[in-house]
C-alpha cells in the first residue's frame, strides 16, 4: 500500500507520475527522469517542504502559484476519482488539463470526494521546456 501511486511511466506521448511521490523523491529518486529533477527542483518545488506529495501540492494548487504556470508549460493533467453523483460507494475516474482543475474550489474538491491519482506530463511540454 505504502508505494501505491508511486510510479514513473514513459510512452510516446507522456510521463505519468504517481501523485504519492514526496518532492525529495522526485528531486532525488534514481528513476525520475534529470530534466524532470531539475524542473522538479527550479519550477514546481518553490517553497514547499521536500515531505509535501505532488497529490497535496495538486489538490491546494491556484492559478496565482508559480508552479501553476511552470505545470501550464508542461501540458499537464491530473487524473483523479471522486464519488459517483448518485451512489457514493462507486468512484469514477477522470482526467482534467490543469488550468480547468485548478478552477475548481476546494471547498467543491472535498464535497465531490476528489482524489489525486496521477500527473500526466506532455512529452512534447517536457522537451521543450527550458531549465
Amino acid at each position: 500500500m505504502e508505494n501505491d501511486f508511486k510510479y514513473i511511466i514513459q510512452d510516446f506521448d507522456g510521463v505519468y507520475i504517481g501523485a504519492k511521490y514526496t518532492f525529495d523523491e522526485l528531486v532525488n529518486g534514481e528513476d525520475v527522469p534529470p530534466k524532470l529533477q531539475g524542473i522538479v527542483y527550479r519550477h514546481l518545488m518553490g517553497e514547499l517542504e521536500p515531505e509535501t506529495t505532488l497529490e497535496s501540492q495538486l489538490y491546494y494548487l491556484t492559478s496565482e502559484d508559480p508552479a501553476f504556470k511552470a505545470y501550464k508549460r508542461l501540458r499537464a493533467k491530473v487524473k483523479y476519482t471522486q464519488k459517483r453523483k448518485n451512489d457514493d460507494s462507486r468512484l469514477d475516474s477522470r482526467d482534467m488539463k490543469i488550468a480547468k482543475f485548478v478552477e475548481i474550489p476546494i471547498d467543491r474538491k472535498k464535497e465531490l470526494g476528489i482524489v489525486i491519482r496521477e500527473l500526466e506530463i506532455s512529452k512534447l511540454g517536457l522537451m521543450s521546456f527550458g531549465v
